[in-house]
């Protein structure tokens, strides 16, 4: 739980020295807020005092009630609750009944007086949004597979094939009706904010954290290179509680160890040192390496890190904590002891060695995670946290890659990031509807609590795909306002391996997603800790990686024996990126119809007389949709093969050979490995051909009718090879510093 200082009386007549004690106004909705019992509300920031204050005069509003008034409950039962429990629980904090679990209480407790609809929209959507949105998302998809059942039916033919298609293309029309719903309920979710502390003299020595990049390292060079990294995220993130890390293993060996494992350690034993000695403070070392040593796998068959990153955080926890003989870190680089000594880091920021971090952006992420209301509530019996957020997940922005190849010039067209001043906070549905969000591994820990939730709570050697199974046993919330930053991969192949890797991931957290008991670190069952809705999100992210498969069956299907047009199941088959296209379409030709008859502009400048417009314009837009539906439509046989194979393997392994189901290639090695030529993989796109012309000939025997339709589509598979030998190809390196701040950040 948080630390909350208990000491302070929530009396009246006290709120005005200690208004002034915290430097907030003594007087109106602030000094009463000010008699905070837990003494949390005066060390908060200025945004989330306001928020405060607009929850009150918000229901004040509602509920006829003056907003002092309602200032004065919300102050009163903070004080009852710090009778009751005076070690600092978060509902001694009057946060807790504004914004925290017991806000809808408190709320309810106030009463409503306010017009019909207000009182409608109350009903339907306050608490219970989250199943109008399911069930709208339902609703839609059943629809569509009616239509489809019914289609097949009304052409006479055998009823039977209908209802396979629907089921077939189930996964589409749940993408479709995620294409709508947002339009129809958007306005209605109501954006969940966290909390925040001020921490405007820096953090606190309570709060300190270590920023944690684990990795593998194949050669000197990339280990300098990570350093320089290390050193880049340091000056942006500059703090005296702040520490950085690299943690590392060695790449998988057929023995314990190889040729060159020796340079590489003295190379980062030599290079941490040097970042000390520039950079080191009265509390000792910044830097350090973190290096395991490599250990037998019998299902791997290799000499690797144990349990891969998954294993590398936890035992950097388990290092931190004082647990180093559970550890196989057998170098440790830097004073790290002084470092635990001087302070526990009660913290862990994780980065992957892809990602950049903007400036403030740690700062931010501990001073979130430090306001009472999101401190994580572990409940062993649950096996599980059912309060606050153990790990908090920023907003991860792609950019563009490091490398210039068509692929990434013309379909991707990604622009670098904005300054921070000129963007929003980044919205995520799941975390406004539900109060959890997926965690895509990289992140904040609360490290106690982290630690005592998955310890031993997944089994060894079974799961890839870690990060979103932790992040929902673990609580994840959603940070916005903090964003990342992470280089798309420049070639599509390469891309195309790597969401092989993710799909392998994905399948194998089928026990998590489907069974009432799922196995621990000792291969005991123990009851699945994750709830129906954090299932029905893995149960989405797997569905929405490998929905090109149905989507290339339905095809396949509706050309050769599903009743009806071959055209129309074509339009079916491809709707779930045909819909956002045309969706954006409509919203881009409106923009640009107002933009040319509302707001004419002169060509060399914009509105009286500023800077003219730099993004592209509505009609740029539209193109680079236009062209990548027709790329995917060019790739959608390949990805179907990719997803094909992904869930082949992993179920194979799972359910057979029980091997290898770790099987994992660092994305920098498949992006170095296709540098300067053709990439090696880019050979398995070859299966496109092999399966245009197994399909075309299918069609041909079967249906000779669907020929005109199926023959454009079949073209495009044959020549997909050629098209990404042609897009993946480099033509020279990119300037990859235009994405990244300048020191000390805008």
């Amino acid at each position: 739980m948080g630390n909350l200082s208990h000491g302070v009386a929530g009396s009246e007549t006290e709120a005005p020295a200690l208004a002034a004690a915290v430097g907030v106004p003594a007087h109106g909705i602030d000094g009463i807020f000010a008699g905070d019992p837990a003494a949390v509300y005066g060390r908060m920031d200025a945004r989330t005092r306001g928020w405060y204050r607009a929850i009150a005069e918000r229901w004040s509003q509602e509920s006829g009630i003056p907003a002092e008034e309602v200032a004065r409950r919300a102050i009163a039962r903070a004080a009852a609750a710090h009778a009751r429990h005076p070690a600092g629980d978060p509902s001694a904090h009057v946060g807790y009944y504004l914004a925290g679990p017991g806000a809808r209480a408190f709320r309810d407790d106030l009463g409503f007086s306010g017009p019909w609809y207000g009182v409608l929209e109350r009903a339907l959507f306050s608490g219970q949004v989250v199943r109008w949105y399911l069930g709208l998302l339902s609703i839609l998809a059943l629809a569509q597979f009616g239509g489809a059942v019914l289609y097949a039916g009304s052409s006479g033919r055998e009823l039977l094939l209908g209802i396979v298609a629907g089921l077939i293309g189930l996964p589409i029309f749940y993408l479709n009706a995620r294409s709508i719903v947002p339009m129809l309920l958007g306005r209605y979710v109501p954006v969940r904010e966290l909390p925040r502390m001020e921490f405007s003299g820096g953090i606190p020595d309570e709060h300190r954290a270590l920023v944690a990049v684990p990795t593998i390292l194949g050669s000197v060079e990339r280990g300098r290179e990570l350093l320089e990294r290390l050193e880049r995220l340091a000056e942006e993130n500059r703090d005296p509680n702040l520490r950085f890390a690299l943690v590392t293993d060695f790449r998988d060996a057929d023995s314990e160890r190889l040729p060159g494992d020796e340079e590489i350690l003295s190379s980062l034993e030599e290079g941490v040192a040097c970042l000390n000695e520039r950079h080191r403070d009265g509390a000792g070392d910044r830097f350090f390496v973190l290096h395991r040593e490599r250990r037998w796998n019998a299902a791997e068959s290799a000499w690797m890190g144990w349990e891969r990153k998954r294993g590398k955080i936890l035992e950097l926890i388990r290092l931190i904590r004082g647990r180093g003989s559970e550890t196989s870190f057998r170098w440790i680089f830097g004073d790290l002891g002084r470092a635990c000594a001087a302070g526990s880091f009660r913290y862990v920021i994780t980065l992957d060695d892809q990602t950049r971090m903007e400036p403030g952006a740690a700062h931010d992420l501990v001073r979130t995670a430090a306001h009472p209301l999101n401190a994580p509530r572990f409940d062993p019996g649950r096996g599980r946290v059912v309060e606050g957020y153990a790990i908090l997940q920023p907003a991860v922005v792609l950019v563009p890659p490091g490398e210039s190849t068509p692929y990434a010039r013309h379909i991707l067209r990604l622009r670098p990031l904005p300054p921070v001043r000129a963007r929003r906070p980044l919205s995520d549905t799941q975390f406004d509807l539900s109060g959890v969000t997926r965690y895509a591994g990289k992140g904040l820990y609360h490290a106690d609590v982290f630690l005592e939730v998955l310890d031993q709570a997944l089994p060894e050697n079974h799961v890839l795909g870690h990060d979103q199974i932790e992040g929902y046993y673990a609580r994840t919330a959603w940070v916005g306002d903090v964003t990342l930053s992470e280089a798309v991969p420049a070639r599509f192949c390469s891309g195309a391996l790597q969401r092989h890797r993710w799909i392998r991931g994905h399948w194998q957290a089928l026990p998590w997603i489907l069974g009432r008991h799922v196995r621990d670190a000792d291969g005991r069952k123990r009851p699945n800790p994750i709830g129906i809705r954090e299932r029905y999100a893995l149960l989405r992210v797997l569905r929405d990686g490998t929905a090109v498969l149905p989507s290339f069956c339905l095809l396949v299907l509706g050309w050769t024996v599903l009743p009806g047009s071959p055209a129309v199941w074509t339009m079916v088959a491809l709707s779930y990126f045909l819909l956002p296209m045309l969706l954006g379409f409509a919203r881009g030709g409106g923009r640009a119809i107002r933009a040319a008859v509302l707001r004419p502009a002169h060509p060399s400048t914009g509105r009286n007389g500023e800077a003219p417009n730099r993004g592209r314009p509505a009609t740029g837009v539209l193109a680079v949709q236009a062209l990548r539906t027709a790329f995917r439509v060019t790739v959608l046989a390949y990805e179907a093969a990719v997803a094909l194979d992904a869930i082949a393997r992993s179920s194979y392994r799972m359910l057979v050979s029980r091997r290898w189901l770790l099987e994992w290639t660092a994305q920098h090695e498949v992006e170095a490995g296709a540098a300067g030529r053709t990439p090696r993989h880019l050979r398995g796109a070859g299966i496109s051909t092999v399966i245009a012309l197994a399909t075309i000939a299918a069609v041909a025997a079967v249906r000779r009718e669907a020929i005109p339709v199926a023959l454009p589509f079949t073209v495009l598979w044959t020549a997909a090879p050629w098209i990404l030998a042609r897009l993946d190809r480099v033509d020279g390196p990119a300037p990859g510093d235009r994405i990244r701040p300048a020191p000390g950040g805008p």
